[in-house]
C-alpha cells in the first residue's frame, strides 16, 4: 500500500499519492510537526511529500524500503540538508522520534504474540491461519527441528523456554509481530499453556506489553487415529513424554489408550510392565515422524515385540494401545485381602481400609503419604482410585518395604507408588508437600511425624491444611492421639472405633470371629497460624 503516511501525536492516514499542494494543505491544517513516510519513489509521491514538508516547515522521518536498490537521486543533495532523517525500519523511526520529541513512544506499543500448534511438522499439515501467522511474524521461536520447515522471512530463534523468549523480547523491542511454534495441537500436552501463563505474568509485572493469541494445530493423536482408521473420542489420552503416568492402570481399565512416548526405549519399558501385571492380550499401533518423508507406521502384539521392533530409530512416538479384555473399573475401595502378598508383615484389613480411605477424602492429583505402609495395601487402594494420585509409601522395615514394592508391581501400580525405606519422618524433606496422610504405624514417633508434616505446609496455599487419618490399636497410641489433637491446630476431627467380625467355616458351621478393635482418627492438620475452633 503506497502513499500511506502517518502524523505523530494526531495520527492520520490517507490513500495517495497526492500533489505537493494537497500534502502541504493537510500538513498546515493539522499543525503537523513530523511526517513519517516510506521512501516510495516517484510512484508513491515521495518527491511531493518532501516538497510539501519543506514549504510547511515539517520534519521528515523517511523509512528505507526492504530492497537495497534505493533511488539515490531522491534522497540526495538539498534533501539531506533539510530536516529529514533516513531510518532503516519502523523501530528506528520510533527511536528517532523519541529522541526528537522527548517522549516515550515504544513503551506505548502493544506487541502481538501468537502461540501456534503446527501439527505434525510439515507445512501440508499446518492450518492456513497458522501458516499466515508465521509468514507475517517478524521473529519466530521454536525448537530447531520445527523452525526448519516454517514459512516466513522473520528472524528464527531456536528458543522454546519461556524465560529465554521473554528475555529475548526485552532485549529486542523492535519486534512487534511475534510467533512461537509448538508441535501438534496447542492444547494437547503442549508448552503453549505454560508459555501463555509466563507471558501473562510478564505483562502483569510490566515487563512486557503484549497480547497473546493461541492457535490450534492437528494433534498427533488425531493424525494417528486417522492413519489407522479408528475413533479417538472414546479413548483415554495420556503421555509419558517428560512426565510420569501409570499406563498399566489406564490400559487395564480402558479399551483404547492413546499415548505419547519419549523415545523407542519406552516400548520395551511398557511391554515389560504389561507382562509383569499379567496384561498380555494388547495390540499396540504406533507412528514415528508423522507427515515427514521418513514417516513410519507399525502394529504389534506383545509376543511380537522382540522380533518386530529391534531396529526402531530414536525419536518421539505416538501410539494407540488397545485392550479388548479390559476390566470394568471399580469406583470404590475395598480390594480383597487375598489379592496382596503378605508373608508375616502386618496388613490393614479390608473393613478398616474401606473406612480409613473414605475418611481420607481423596481428590484427583492427590499426593499421599502412607506412613508405615506394611504390605502396601492402603497405598494400592489409594493409587487404584485414580491414575493421577501419587503415593509415597514410607516403611522402615526392609522386608515390608520390599513387599510394598512387590504388590505395587503385581497390581500394575508401580508408576504411582514410590517406596521410601526409612523411619518416618526421615526423608520427608525430600518429598513434595502432601495433600493426604495415612498413618498405619508410627513406631512411637507420632508427634514428630505430625510436626514434620506441618512444617511442609505453606500457609497461603494450605488454608484447609492436609487431611490426616491415623489407625490405632494400642491404648497408648489412642491416648497419644487424643492429646495431640488438643496440641496441634486441627479441624473436622472424627474419632471412630471399628470392630469387624468375619464368618469362618468350622465343620458344617459358620462361626463369627472377631478382629481387633481399631480406632480411626481423622482431621485436617493446619499450618501454625491457622489455629481455628473445630467445626
Amino acid at each position: 500500500m503506497y502513499g500511506k503516511w502517518h502524523y505523530w501525536a494526531s495520527d492520520h492516514a490517507m490513500q495517495g499519492p497526492f500533489s505537493a499542494q494537497m500534502n502541504e494543505c493537510i500538513l498546515r491544517e493539522y499543525s503537523i510537526d513530523w511526517m513519517v513516510t516510506k521512501i516510495s519513489g516517484h510512484a508513491g509521491g515521495f518527491e511531493e511529500k518532501v516538497e510539501a514538508a519543506k514549504k510547511a516547515g515539517v520534519g521528515i522521518c523517511a523509512i528505507l524500503p526492504p530492497s537495497e536498490n534505493v533511488c539515490q537521486t531522491e534522497i540526495s543533495g538539498d534533501e539531506r540538508k533539510s530536516s529529514m532523517y533516513i531510518c532503516e525500519n519502523v523501530y528506528d523511526t520510533a527511536k528517532k522520534l523519541e529522541s526528537l520529541l522527548k517522549e516515550d513512544i515504544l513503551s506505548q506499543r502493544r506487541r502481538k504474540i501468537i502461540l501456534s500448534g503446527i501439527g505434525m511438522g510439515s507445512t501440508d499439515g499446518m492450518t492456513r491461519e497458522a501458516y499466515y501467522a508465521f509468514e507475517d511474524a517478524e521473529v519466530i521461536f521454536g525448537a530447531e527441528r520445527m523452525l526448519e520447515n516454517l514459512p516466513g522471512k522473520g528472524v528464527k530463534v531456536p528458543y522454546y523456554r519461556a524465560d529465554d523468549i521473554i528475555s529475548y523480547l526485552i532485549e529486542h523491542p523492535q519486534y512487534t509481530k511475534i510467533a512461537a511454534a509448538f508441535s501438534g495441537d496447542s492444547g494437547f500436552y503442549s508448552g503453549a499453556q505454560s508459555m501463555k501463563k509466563a507471558l501473562d505474568e510478564a505483562n502483569e509485572k510490566g515487563i512486557l506489553k503484549s497480547e497473546t493469541t493461541i492457535l490450534p494445530g492437528i494433534s498427533s493423536v488425531s493424525a494417528l487415529a486417522a492413519h489407522f482408521g479408528v475413533s479417538w473420542n472414546d479413548a483415554v489420552l495420556a503421555s509419558i513424554h517428560g512426565r510420569r503416568t501409570n499406563v498399566v492402570n489406564l490400559v487395564r481399565k480402558n479399551t483404547k489408550v492413546f499415548l505419547l512416548l519419549s523415545g523407542k526405549n519406552d516400548f520395551e519399558m511398557l511391554v515389560n510392565k504389561f507382562r509383569e501385571a499379567g496384561i498380555n492380550n494388547v495390540k499396540i499401533s504406533a507412528g514415528y515422524r508423522l507427515s515427514y518423508p521418513d514417516e513410519r507406521l507399525f502394529t504389534f502384539y506383545l509376543d511380537e515385540f522382540e522380533t518386530k521392533l529391534f531396529d526402531l530409530p530414536e525419536g518421539v512416538y505416538t501410539c494407540l494401545i488397545e485392550n479388548e479384555d479390559c476390566e470394568k473399573q471399580i469406583l470404590t475401595p475395598g480390594m480383597d485381602d487375598e489379592i496382596f502378598s503378605r508373608t508375616k508383615v502386618p496388613m490393614t484389613k479390608n473393613e478398616v481400609r474401606v473406612l480409613s480411605i473414605s475418611r481420607l477424602e481423596l481428590t484427583k492429583k492427590a499426593v499421599v503419604y502412607d506412613v508405615g505402609s506394611g504390605t502396601g495395601s492402603v497405598s494400592a487402594e489409594c493409587a487404584r482410585l485414580s491414575p493421577d494420585i501419587v503415593v509415597f509409601a514410607i516403611e522402615q522395615k526392609e522386608e515390608a518395604a520390599n513387599l510394598t514394592k512387590e504388590n505395587a508391581v503385581r497390581l500394575g501400580l508401580s508408576d504411582q507408588i514410590m517406596v521410601i525405606n526409612k523411619k518416618a519422618p526421615e526423608g520427608f524433606e525430600e518429598l513434595p508437600t502432601p495433600t493426604h496422610v495415612f498413618i498405619g504405624g508410627s513406631s512411637g514417633a507420632l508427634s514428630d511425624i505430625l510436626s514434620a508434616i506441618q512444617k511442609k505446609l505453606i500457609v497461603k496455599e494450605n488454608t484447609k491444611g492436609v487431611r490426616v487419618v491415623i489407625n490405632a490399636v494400642s491404648l497408648e497410641t489412642i491416648a497419644q492421639i487424643t492429646k495431640l489433637i488438643q496440641t496441634y491446630p486441627v479441624k473436622h476431627v472424627q474419632l471412630t472405633q471399628i470392630q469387624a467380625s468375619r464368618a469362618h467355616k468350622l465343620g458344617s458351621y459358620n462361626l463369627m470371629q472377631a478382629q481387633n478393635p481399631v480406632l480411626i482418627a481423622s482431621f485436617n492438620l493446619l499450618p501454625d497460624d491457622k489455629m481455628e475452633a473445630d467445626e
